[in-house]
């Protein structure tokens, strides 16, 4: 049987290994979502005790999930990168949430992952953001160039 996966350390050590590329990456506009996924994929991808695949189909009612993984448990994940002030971010962040309350495959573990970059987190949006609260079972991790917020969703 597979080696349990504990989806919050993987999540930890995927950005205590990128943190310092992924301050770099902050600073090209458009990306980051895309290079975080894609770098999750190659950390995840065919690793022994699990497979991630990104953008995948079927596991949320609508939508493609941002992350789903076949592991023991298996996992399917949103990632929000903080990029805007407003009421647009506000929502995009509910819309996902929701989205992995209601998912079709209920035998998964379901992660919101919410990046904010340091150029946010004092704005009014970044004040916001540290109120939310998803879950009692949440991680948070400051890297300097960016804050992550990890909630399992029930």
């Amino acid at each position: 049987m597979p080696e349990h996966v504990d989806w919050f350390q993987w999540f930890l050590a995927f950005f205590e290994k990128v943190k310092d590329h992924f301050a770099v990456v902050l600073d090209a506009a458009g990306c980051w979502e895309g290079w975080l996924q894609g770098e999750m994929f190659l950390q995840g991808r065919h690793g022994r005790d699990m497979t991630l695949f990104t953008n995948h189909p079927g596991v949320l009612n609508e939508g493609f999930a941002d992350l789903f993984a076949v592991a023991h448990p298996p996992m399917v994940g949103e990632i929000k990168i903080v990029s805007a002030e407003g009421t647009v971010m506000d929502s995009a962040i509910e819309k996902d949430v929701r989205r992995l309350r209601d998912r079709r495959v209920t035998a998964t573990e379901a992660y919101m992952v919410l990046v904010i970059p340091k150029s946010e987190k004092q704005t009014k949006l970044g004040y916001r953001l540290e109120k939310l609260h998803y879950s009692d079972q949440h991680v948070e991790r400051d890297y300097g160039a960016f804050k992550v917020r990890i909630w399992r969703i029930e």
